[in-house]
């Protein structure tokens, strides 16, 4: 009721406002028309007139409309009446978000602010699905600082961006780092993060990002968050402190996880068996296509939902798991001929790219009856296999597997600092394909700023032979590549 009285009250007001101010514009052009005071006079009475009318016209009926909406609130059913202030008193939720930078320092992440203007603790309840991206940064390596400074331009550079650009917002992000991780760049990592939802205008989203101290990467290995052992291993962190010597987490009560809305996470938990779940692979030195996750959410409810029109238009059983890919993608060097780097593009007819390999289970789905591949073998082992494997019943030609190509759906840096360190040096038959539409590209679609590439690509020919070593110290270390073949390009680097 208090409500509905403060929107007419303010109708009203509007609505004086805006006829006084006609009136007194009408006035001024008459006075300056004629000299006659008396006609000025007479026409601010019947201006003065009609407003106490319609005020007075205003005023009842607002209050028969008044008495008319309490009426009916006073023939509801008491239980109806007090569901409705239960959910009206719970607006208040524990959320926790990021602290907004304050003009002398920053504080300290896990210093967050408990209140938010948003609930989102429900924000999955009406969707079919439940989206997350996984990014691991650092894992096993926290203490090699010059390769985490380094990753970390790359992060700022290709990864946040992308993800801030991205035309659904319907997803959580995990970032999982190492809980041994230099406390100044953890700092460094959330304030991106902060900043780049603050310039974007989507401070929303830092709800749904989670920084979580852990070394666990499921990234191929058994487990997952379909069945709910990845979200538990995540807030198992939550008052944990004893696996971290960083300072940042014992300072506060979210233990290792930094940022987001924990309540999310719980509902998450608990909608997690009755939704369709999505998960994601990013690393923290790529970049996605704005319309990439959206393609992915759209093409799993053709395939997953019951109740979507393409589904039921399918002669075929909705699919029980499906794995989606990118097979096109822009690579970025550091040795390109500009100041900016160099671009390429790469299409391959039969190849999963690890980056942005999303893996999709309908409901009623468990993780033991999915194949887990690795991406460099889902061509071959999928690929003899027909859509019977996953749910869409005999006689279906298709497979349970798609290979996105018609358009670039990532962009891949290729830097010292990876630890594959496959494709690190652009080849010379290579450079005429770095097109002026490429930079185009990355700009419009993927929301780069070849600004920070060029910052990015100064970081690392400033400090080459540091992190050079950083990474053959990281080499070999686990969830890591270990080849004798990198090793030897690092050194060779370093000599130079």
């Amino acid at each position: 009721f208090s409500i509905l009285l403060h929107h007419i009250t303010t109708y009203h007001n509007i609505i004086i406002a805006t006829t006084e101010a006609k009136m007194i514009r009408k006035r001024t052009q008459h006075a300056k028309k004629s000299s006659r005071m008396k006609s000025l006079n007479y026409n601010t009475r019947v201006y003065q007139q009609k407003r106490s009318k319609k005020h007075a016209v205003f005023f009842w009926c607002a209050f028969f409309v008044c008495c008319f909406q309490y009426a009916q609130w006073l023939s509801l059913p008491a239980d109806v009446i007090n569901t409705l202030d239960d959910e009206l008193l719970s607006h208040v939720s524990n959320t926790v978000v990021f602290q907004q930078e304050s003009a002398k320092k920053r504080m300290l992440p896990g210093n967050v602010n408990s209140t938010t203007k948003r609930d989102v603790t429900h924000m999955w309840d009406d969707e079919p699905f439940i989206h997350v991206i996984n990014t691991r940064f650092m894992q096993h390596q926290g203490i090699l600082t010059a390769l985490a400074k380094a990753r970390l331009h790359l992060f700022k550079t290709f990864t946040l961006p992308s993800i801030l650009a991205q035309i659904t917002q319907k997803f959580i992000w995990v970032i999982k780092v190492s809980p041994h991780l230099d406390e100044g760049i953890m700092t460094e990592l959330i304030g991106l993060i902060q900043d780049g939802a603050k310039r974007s205008g989507k401070n929303e989203i830092l709800e749904r990002i989670y920084i979580v101290s852990s070394n666990e990467n499921y990234n191929g290995n058994y487990g997952g968050w379909r069945g709910g052992e990845e979200i538990q291993e995540v807030l198992s962190h939550l008052n944990d402190t004893s696996n971290t010597t960083n300072s940042i987490d014992s300072r506060t009560s979210r233990g290792g996880i930094h940022t987001g809305n924990i309540d999310l996470l719980h509902r998450i938990n608990a909608l997690e068996p009755t939704k369709i779940m999505l998960q994601t692979r990013l690393d923290a030195d790529d970049g996605l296509h704005q319309i990439y996750l959206q393609h992915i959410q759209k093409d799993a409810l053709s395939r997953f939902g019951r109740n979507s029109a393409a589904a039921a238009a399918s002669p075929t059983e909705p699919n029980t798991w499906f794995y989606w890919c990118s097979s096109s993608h822009i690579k970025w060097y550091l040795d390109g001929e500009g100041k900016q780097g160099g671009l390429d593009e790469e299409k391959k007819s039969e190849f999963c790219l690890t980056a942005a390999l999303t893996l999709g289970f309908n409901i009623g789905t468990q993780l033991k009856d999915v194949p887990l591949y690795h991406h460099d073998r889902i061509f071959s082992e999928l690929k003899p296999r027909n859509m019977v494997d996953c749910g869409a019943g005999p006689g279906v030609e298709q497979h349970c597997f798609v290979a996105i190509s018609d358009f670039y759906g990532v962009i891949r840096s290729r830097t010292i600092s990876s630890a594959g360190m496959r494709d690190v040096f652009i080849q010379k038959k290579e450079k005429k394909k770095a097109e002026k539409k490429l930079w185009e590209m990355v700009r419009a679609d993927f929301n780069l700023s070849p600004e920070s590439m060029t910052e990015t690509k100064m970081h690392f020919t400033n400090n080459m032979k540091e992190i050079a070593k950083d990474n053959i110290k990281g080499q070999c270390s686990k969830g890591h590549s270990c080849k004798k073949k990198n090793k030897e390009t690092l050194k060779l680097i370093m000599e130079k």
